[in-house]
């Protein structure tokens, strides 16, 4: 096993242990599975699951070794008087860039350069609300 592997799973388990300590009611059975989205994606957009149409947006900020050191969030609330208002998408777009640049002047292991097609088009795919096309 590569020895970032290793790290990166001693940190997620206690991690996950914290987190059950801290509020077990509140505790989401599928954490494993959305920490390994994050992990492989670089980003969350969801929406809130504490206040009805708030959205969170979140990077992660990387060390040298890849891994989260902090994470760079927006709380995105639609305005119904603002047309001109940035979109989930373009929001989340700008985030990333942001997060990335940060990792890249800590000397973390990603490009200031921007996002590439692929994460461009995961953030267009994750951020769609439902009925969206």
């Amino acid at each position: 096993m590569d020895a970032n592997v290793g790290k990166f799973q001693d940190h997620r388990s206690s991690f996950l242990r914290w987190a059950s300590r801290c509020g077990p009611e509140q505790a989401n059975q599928q954490i494993g599975t959305i920490l390994d989205s994050i992990r492989a994606t670089g980003f969350e957009s969801i929406p809130s699951v504490q206040v009805r149409g708030l959205y969170a947006i979140s990077f992660s900020i990387l060390d040298t070794q890849g891994q989260a050191i902090a994470a760079l969030t927006v709380p995105y609330a639609e305005r119904i008087d603002q047309v001109q208002r940035k979109s989930i998408p373009e929001v989340t777009q700008a985030l990333g860039i942001a997060a990335r640049t940060l990792s890249a002047r800590i000397g973390g292991m990603v490009s200031s350069a921007g996002l590439n097609a692929t994460e461009k088009e995961s953030i267009l795919k994750r951020t769609k609300r439902p009925g969206e096309h």
